[in-house]
């Protein structure tokens, strides 16, 4: 199983992530259709998105969290990394700049392998991490300006966070959470919503 994990909180450079990522979701969605499977789980301190993808050549298991910013430091430590935004490719952790280079070049990967076999996809996402050109791995990586053309709509992610929120409004009116958690998490889900 070929697994790949973002970690995003709620500063700038986690939503330019973000916004790659969902571009990536609904590649996968496109690509793979009804092998996907995708759920969300929330914690107290973050959210969880999981994509499982049933490929011819592996399974591939896309993980997003979302952590909430009172729980910043503390989770560093936890996931392994240095700072968030932050993506874990191979056992190998990248964080600020290069954890979007590597979302970046996810998506790039994704766009550009249309017409390849599920076995050279799946190749050539276990060398994202590595310093080779895209080029070279065999796929042609799509324009890097991804952002610009991203466009932040109905997806998965979205459709996540937004279980989510009703989750916790729900806790709310159970009584089960106090007042400032439930304030906490709902000001970052509705961020991450936007």
């Amino acid at each position: 199983m070929l697994r790949i994990q973002f970690f995003l909180a709620g500063d700038e450079r986690s939503k330019r992530m973000l916004r790659i990522i969902d571009r990536v979701t609904r590649l996968l969605i496109e690509r793979f259709g009804p092998r996907v499977t995708s759920s969300s789980r929330d914690f107290i301190a973050y959210v969880l998105t999981t994509s499982i993808i049933q490929g011819a050549a592996d399974t591939i298991q896309l993980d997003v969290y979302f952590v909430l910013e009172a729980y910043r430091e503390e989770l560093k430590a936890k996931f392994g990394v240095m700072d968030f935004p932050a993506a874990i490719l191979d056992g190998q952790a990248y964080a600020g700049e290069e954890a979007l280079e590597i979302a970046s070049r996810l998506y790039s990967l994704l766009e550009g392998s249309r017409g390849v076999s599920d076995e050279e996809l799946v190749s050539g996402l276990k060398r994202l991490g590595i310093q080779e050109s895209l080029v070279e791995s065999g796929v042609e990586p799509a324009s890097s300006q991804v952002e610009s053309k991203v466009l932040f709509e109905s997806n998965v992610i979205r459709a996540g966070i937004s279980e989510c929120l009703a989750k916790l409004e729900k806790l709310r009116g159970e009584g089960k959470i106090d007042e400032n958690t439930y304030k906490k998490m709902k000001e970052i889900y509705s961020e991450l919503l936007g």
